[in-house]
């Protein structure tokens, strides 16, 4: 009976080692997936441009948002700090151009507007890029590229 006791016991040891192993490793956190679209959706506030403040620039008295909705809708919003008359926002579309999703764009139809932004960094609460807008002004075509950093305000 002891000698039949000691090989159920040998046996059995193994497997229940293994069994708690594998309940263990299924039972730590696992960070959940964020999709990028996740991760762009809300309200981005623009923090530089071209690598200065965007609050000691030419533009220190508005807070300029960049609004991305799941549904491809987009706003560009702008508040003047000091005079309310000058507060507005543009709709558009935004979408992925690219399969790696790294390249977004933005068209402001049916004004002649878009911009395309070229992202590097996009987490939870930083995005970064470069943003290239194109604007036919009755056959005056204006190009402007520039480096942009945002914070995630919502």
């Amino acid at each position: 009976m002891v000698k039949i006791k000691n090989t159920l016991k040998s046996a059995l040891m193994p497997a229940a080692a293994f069994g708690t192993l594998l309940f263990a490793t299924n039972c730590k956190d696992k960070t959940p997936v964020v999709s990028k679209d996740d991760l762009l959706a809300g309200d981005w506030k623009v923090t530089e441009v071209n690598g200065q403040s965007y609050e000691t620039q030419a533009y220190a008295n508005y807070i300029t948002l960049w609004k991305f909705a799941k549904t491809g809708d987009f706003n560009y919003c702008y508040e003047n700090t000091q005079y309310s008359a000058y507060n507005g926002c543009y709709a558009a579309k935004w979408k992925w151009t690219d399969v790696d999703k790294t390249k977004i764009n933005i068209d402001f139809a049916p004004i002649k507007a878009t911009i395309d932004l070229s992202v590097n960094v996009l987490d939870g609460d930083n995005l970064a890029g470069t943003a290239t807008t194109n604007y036919d002004y009755y056959g005056y075509v204006y190009t402007d590229t520039k480096a942009m950093k945002f914070r995630k305000i919502k």
